[in-house]
């Protein structure tokens, strides 16, 4: 769970604060309201590829991208890390790739990961004036916790966020010794590799045994196309390139059965037309950071040797958007997603459990609030398969908070709250007084 809790002792920062708040949500409603509605381009399911020589790219990018910002993304990968016959791929902004390739008796058996990133391409460069997403910079606000405030709020209505140059990673290098001296990653660590070769043969088994540094050593074998999705440790750092594709809903306003077909459909590689939707693609360079929300459907390619970080949180503002995608992943047998969150009752659980002692002048809207609660009083509705959910005296404690909320609310029980009812997915509901009738879980035992 990530959650920030700090009170403004000044009246007058405080006055500031709430004032620079209303500010940047009256101009987020305004843009809303004044941009066009986007076509819907054709989608695909998320690729993953090639690698990268960091000594020999030459071309740079525009000056306003920051710091330089490399284009061409095939010196030094074709013919070295790939084979020499894969094609080169122009993205929008002059940015160059080469295609997933990986040759068998003179045939790209990753031929189907080619044509849906050649549709990829197609989506515009994500930029500053992004409909969908917000691009903010810490240097932009006063100190870290207005810096969060900010990305928290775009995240409770939908909107990734993009900080540029979040971190200086110049220092670190792809190799065993840069992941055991930045990371403390042994080269023998033990990890399931995805093969490509192995996954065209057999779809749904891509996955071999092996080691880091086998990993490593196959970067510059062009025969070989192998990638590692999880690393069981905290990391921070970036080294390459990754290219994210975030996919939008036009109209937000879709009932849950047809908004839940339409991201099932996102995820089929086989249906590539789908209404109400729109994409933009993300170029994430090394430093970089992007922080998306709840149930955000996205795809990525890897034209360059990479090494990345991901982090998975939970937080008050967004459980409207977690309800959603993982009520969606239960009804659709886990088809979402590749990772299952094998701790996730329990850490909602917790989140309710901390509510009585959460700093009470934060504002904590309805629907999200509700879907919190729903995933606790209604938990056989979001459990995956390989999941347990007992009722331990934990439990039953935060289901006692949970009716507590939902009656201050007015409602009697939480199927009486209009949660279900149409309207905005992503609105995550009024201000309330979240905090009145928790006074008895206050009193320390």
């Amino acid at each position: 769970m990530n959650d920030t809790n700090r009170t403004l002792s000044n009246p007058e920062q405080q006055e500031a604060f709430k004032r620079k708040k209303c500010e940047t949500q009256a101009a987020y409603r305004k843009r809303q309201k004044s941009s066009e509605k986007p076509t819907a381009p054709e989608t695909g399911s998320s690729t993953q590829g090639s690698t990268w020589n960091p000594q020999s790219v030459p071309q740079t990018g525009p000056s306003t991208r920051g710091p330089t910002r490399y284009l061409d993304l095939v010196s030094g990968v074709r013919g070295i890390q790939v084979h020499e016959s894969a094609d080169v791929l122009a993205w929008p902004g002059g940015l160059r790739t080469i295609v997933p390739t990986l040759i068998r008796d003179g045939q790209n058996i990753l031929h189907f990961d080619e044509k849906y990133l050649r549709s990829v391409a197609t989506y515009p460069e994500a930029t500053p004036s992004s409909r969908y997403i917000d691009f903010l910079s810490k240097e932009s606000y006063q100190d870290y916790y207005d810096f969060v405030t900010a990305i928290r709020h775009s995240l409770s209505v939908g909107r990734p966020v993009v900080v540029r140059n979040f971190e200086d990673t110049s220092s670190f290098t792809f190799t065993e010794d840069g992941i055991l001296r930045t990371f403390g990653i042994s080269p023998n660590m033990r990890v399931d590799i995805h093969d490509t070769a192995r996954r065209a043969k057999v779809f749904h088994e891509p996955h071999v045994v092996g080691t880091m540094s086998q990993l490593i050593a196959g970067i510059n074998n062009p025969e070989e196309c192998q990638f590692v999705l999880d690393i069981p440790l905290t990391q921070r750092g970036m080294s390459g390139i990754k290219l994210w594709t975030l996919y939008f809903v036009t109209d937000p306003t879709l009932s849950r059965e047809e908004l839940k077909d339409l991201i099932d459909g996102l995820c089929d590689p086989d249906i590539h037309n789908h209404p109400h939707v729109c994409a933009e693609t993300v170029y994430l360079y090394p430093g970089d950071l992007l922080i998306q929300p709840p149930a955000q459907v996205h795809s990525v390619y890897t034209p360059t040797a990479s090494f990345s970080i991901g982090g998975h949180f939970y937080s008050y503002d967004c459980c409207h958007l977690t309800e959603i995608g993982r009520r969606f992943d239960a009804l659709l047998n886990g088809r979402l997603t590749n990772q299952v969150h094998h701790h996730a009752f329990e850490t909602i659980v917790q989140m309710v459990i901390g509510l009585p002692r959460s700093n009470p002048n934060r504002s904590l809207k309805t629907h999200s609030i509700v879907a919190l609660c729903l995933m606790v009083l209604q938990p056989e509705s979001y459990k995956m398969k390989e999941h347990k959910t007992q009722l331990s005296p934990v439990v039953r404690r935060a289901q006692s908070i949970a009716k507590e909320i939902i009656n201050t609310l007015g409602y009697g029980a939480v199927d009486q709250y209009p949660y279900f009812a149409k309207r905005n997915y992503l609105d995550a509901g009024e201000t309330f007084p979240w905090q009145l009738g928790l006074e008895q879980w206050q009193v320390l035992p």
